[in-house]
C-alpha cells in the first residue's frame, strides 16, 4: 500500500513540479484576485502606481502562502504519486522563496520614505502649513524621493493662489526646484540623442552678480529656424550663420532670465533669477535648478509654466 507523504517539502515539490491542475488553478486565482485588488486601489481609491504595485505584491504573496497552507492541509499525496521525479534541490527552492521575500521587503522598504513624505505633504496642505510644505519638498529632493503626483498638483494649486501667507511663496519656489529635480532622467536621455557636431554660434546672457558663469555645450545640427537660441530679445548674433545647434546645454553657474530669448535650451544645476521683466522661453528645460523670483504677477505665471511643464517650458512675457 502506498505510503502518504507527510513531509512539507515533499508536498511543496509535488505541487510545484507535478500537480499541474492544482498549480495552474492557484496561479489563475491569485492573478485574478491580485489584479482585481490592484484595479480597485488604482481606479476607485486613486492610489499612486508606486503604492499600488507593492500592495499587489503583498496580496500575491499572502494568497500564495494561504493556498499552499490549504494544499498542505486538504490535498493528500502518496509516495506512488511522488515518484522522485524532482530535479530541483530543496535548497534551491528555499533560496528562490527567500529571494522573492527579499525583493518584496526591499520594495516595501524603498517605498517607506515616499509614503511618509506623502502623508506629511497631505497634512501640510490640508492645514495650510506652507513652511511644512517647503520642508517636505526639500527633503524629498535631497533624498531623491518621488512624491505622489496628485498630492503635488493639489498642493501646487493651493499654494500658488495664496497671497496673504508670508511663507507661501517660499513653498512655490521649493515646488519649482522639486519639479526641476524630477526632470533629471529626461535630461540624461536627451543628452544621449544624436551626436554632437557644434556650430560656431554665439550665445550671450547675464549671470547673477557675484556668481559664476555657466558652462555651455551643444548637441546636434538644425536649421536656423529650428535651432537653439540663447540671446537677448531682439538681438540675433548668428544672423549670417547657415545652420544652428539643435540643443544648447547650460550647466552650473547662474543666469538672469529678464530680457532673454531662449529656445531649445536645457539648464542643469543653474541658479535662475527672474525679476518679472520680458522673457521668451521656447522648449526650455530646467533640471535640478534653483530659482530666485519676487512674488509678483509675471513670476507667478512663470512658476505655473515651470510647474506644469512636461518637461519643456514655453513662456512669453513681452
Amino acid at each position: 500500500m502506498a505510503k502518504e507523504i507527510v513531509s512539507f517539502w515533499d508536498q511543496l515539490e509535488y505541487f510545484c513540479f507535478t500537480d499541474d491542475k492544482a498549480r495552474w488553478k492557484a496561479i489563475g486565482w491569485i492573478i485574478f484576485v491580485t489584479g482585481s485588488c490592484g484595479s480597485i486601489d488604482l481606479a476607485l481609491l486613486k492610489s499612486p502606481l508606486e503604492d499600488a504595485i507593492p500592495l499587489m505584491g503583498i496580496i500575491a504573496l499572502l494568497l500564495s502562502i494561504g493556498w499552499l497552507a490549504c494544499y498542505r492541509l486538504f490535498r493528500k499525496v502518496n509516495s506512488s504519486q511522488h515518484k522522485g521525479l524532482f530535479q530541483v534541490r530543496r535548497r534551491l527552492l528555499l533560496q528562490g522563496v527567500v529571494s522573492a521575500l527579499g525583493v518584496v521587503i526591499a520594495v516595501l522598504a524603498g517605498r517607506r520614505p515616499a509614503r511618509a513624505l506623502n502623508a506629511e505633504l497631505s497634512q501640510a496642505t490640508e492645514t495650510r502649513n506652507y513652511t511644512a510644505v517647503k520642508s517636505v519638498l526639500e527633503r524629498a529632493k535631497t533624498n531623491r524621493v518621488r512624491l505622489d503626483n496628485m498630492l503635488l498638483q493639489k498642493a501646487t494649486q493651493q499654494v500658488i493662489n495664496t497671497d496673504s501667507h508670508p511663507s507661501a511663496w517660499d513653498a512655490v519656489l521649493a515646488m519649482m526646484e522639486y519639479r526641476s529635480f524630477l526632470n533629471v532622467s529626461n535630461d540624461s536621455e536627451s543628452r544621449l540623442m544624436g551626436s554632437a557636431h557644434p556650430v560656431g554660434n554665439l550665445y550671450a546672457g547675464d549671470s547673477i552678480p557675484g556668481e559664476g558663469v555657466p558652462r555651455m555645450s551643444v548637441e546636434g545640427l538644425a536649421s536656423r529656424s529650428d535651432g537653439a537660441i540663447f540671446d537677448r530679445i531682439g538681438v540675433d548674433q548668428n544672423l549670417n550663420q547657415p545652420a544652428a545647434n539643435r540643443t544648447l546645454f547650460v550647466d552650473g553657474g547662474s543666469l538672469v532670465l529678464d530680457n532673454m530669448h531662449l529656445k531649445n535650451v536645457a539648464f542643469t544645476d543653474v541658479h535662475v533669477a527672474y525679476h518679472g521683466g520680458a522673457v521668451i522661453l521656447e522648449s526650455v528645460r530646467f533640471v535640478n535648478c534653483r530659482f530666485t523670483m519676487p512674488n509678483q504677477g509675471n513670476s507667478k505665471y512663470l512658476a505655473l509654466a515651470v510647474l506644469n511643464a512636461s518637461p519643456a517650458v514655453t513662456f512669453n512675457v513681452s
